[in-house]
């Protein structure tokens, strides 16, 4: 097998949450949340103090939708339904309060990601052997995505960084894996995929057929989605990936 491209899930495979627990990660949301009403009723935007708990259900509404169908709903939707929720027209909903109202809510939550501690070495050397890399996330903002990336100096590594909500499509759906092939013109038969996700990355890149190494991150949600899901290989750190792709390409790369 002659392995040209990696693409990698980012989110709990080259990126962790510091300290994770579901309960500091839901506090996170909430803060958030809290902290973007602030900045809207501080700017006069709105004075509906009820704003954050409509956004909060919408968030939770959309996602589990989401869930269900794997299709995306972005956070520029979710704040536009919320706005017209509290009774904003249409015309005070401009792009501008969107794209604003989407960094506010976000500023703070890239600094609660880190990179794993061997992210960075094992992208540079997959570069400098020169293959062609490619983030694919299931993420609400596309923005936050690069975010992260570019604060943990990750995202010079990559030839494309694609999110879910760029693609409109969550994992494990074909199109946010085919966009992604797409801008690296590269095949399905010379890509691999690396995620920790059971059923949106392993099922959904060896639907597609492509070879997918599971990442162990040390803890699973449980979804019913993951039975009988088997990855091609398992590896608790991501510089594991690089005898493995030796061994599929038949010796050194």
């Amino acid at each position: 097998m002659k392995i040209e491209n990696i693409l990698f899930d980012m989110g709990f495979t080259l990126i962790t949450f510091k300290n994770f627990s579901v309960k500091k990660y839901v506090l996170s949301l909430k803060k958030n949340i809290e902290y973007l009403q602030s900045y809207l009723i501080d700017e006069n935007i709105i004075s509906n103090i009820n704003f954050g708990q409509v956004l909060k259900e919408n968030q939770k509404k959309y996602f589990q939708k989401s869930f269900i169908t794997d299709d995306e709903y972005s956070i520029e939707f979710i704040l536009k339904e919320s706005f017209k929720e509290i009774g904003l027209s249409s015309k005070e909903i401009t792009d501008e309060l969107i794209d604003n109202s989407a960094k506010v809510l976000y500023s703070k939550d890239a600094e609660n990601w880190k990179a794993y501690p061997d992210s960075e070495s094992t992208l540079k050397s997959l570069k400098e052997r020169g293959f062609k890399l490619a983030i694919v996330s299931n993420a609400p903002w596309h923005g936050g995505v690069v975010q992260i990336l570019k604060l943990n100096k990750l995202s010079k590594y990559f030839d494309t960084i694609i999110s879910s909500a760029l693609a409109k499509v969550r994992k494990p759906k074909p199109g946010i894996f085919n966009l992604a092939l797409s801008n690296l013109n590269a095949e399905i038969s010379n890509s691999i995929f690396i995620g920790d996700d059971l059923y949106c990355d392993i099922f959904g890149a060896q639907k597609l057929g492509m070879k997918a190494i599971h990442f162990n991150k040390g803890f699973e949600l449980p979804s019913p989605k993951t039975i009988d899901i088997k990855p091609d290989e398992r590896i608790d750190k991501i510089s594991q990936i690089i005898p493995i792709i030796e061994k599929w390409s038949n010796g050194p790369i």
